[in-house]
């Protein structure tokens, strides 16, 4: 499996953008959304895409990343992700919703 320090998966900045839309506005889970990167890879046989590893850790490794850049995404939204000494500290990284108190 990859690790930070031994990557052997990478993903594009507009995959994991794209996920993200498709995990917030379609409702898209991981699965669907890996078996839809499988089938723009190679249309007509899916199961042919080459796999170094198995698909189980090819989608976990696409859950961890994908965890990694909502985090970073939410480090630069708030404006912390450019200071690598401030911390956000408690509800920093909180979303405030206007309509509640």
């Amino acid at each position: 499996p990859a690790s930070i320090s031994k990557p052997k998966a990478a993903f594009t900045f507009d995959v994991l953008d794209h996920f993200l839309i498709d995990a917030l506005e379609c409702k898209t889970s991981a699965m669907s959304f890996y078996q839809k990167l499988k089938r723009f890879t190679n249309n007509a046989f899916p199961e042919r895409v080459p796999v170094e590893c198995s698909v189980t850790i090819t989608y976990r490794e696409l859950m961890r990343v994908s965890q990694l850049w909502r985090d970073l995404k939410q480090w630069k939204w708030f404006g912390f992700g450019h200071d690598a000494g401030k911390d956000p500290g408690d509800g920093g990284l909180a979303l405030c919703c206007p309509a509640c108190p």
